[in-house]
């Protein structure tokens, strides 16, 4: 869907089911907003690293809940919509279940 500026992307394994669309930014947003994202997630248990980023994300999330751990002497944090900052480190990322979205 070149014409229309959004991207798909779909990916499945006998556990998992990702799908995200994405748009680069326009109109009077494009200052500020790099990209928007529309993401479903069903695992039974998916887990991945999270690379460091630099920048804001807006996350509004609804469904189950993501575990976030940035080492194994923290404890995790279970979070719904939020907003991250620029960071300095991997994460890890647990969902358990569905999680629909969107990011900015």
């Amino acid at each position: 869907m070149a014409s229309t500026g959004y991207r798909l992307s779909r990916w499945e394994t006998e556990r998992d089911v990702h799908e995200m669309a994405t748009r680069v930014r326009a109109g009077t947003a494009s200052r500020c907003v790099r990209r928007y994202a529309g993401y479903e997630e069903q695992s039974a248990i998916l887990t991945r690293r999270e690379v460091a980023q630099a920048g804001t994300s807006l996350v509004l999330a609804f469904g189950d809940r993501v575990t976030v751990a940035y080492d194994e002497a923290e404890a995790p944090v279970s979070l719904g919509a939020f907003v991250l900052g620029t960071q300095t480190r991997a994460s890890l990322t647990t969902l358990s279940g569905c999680q629909r979205g969107v990011q900015v």
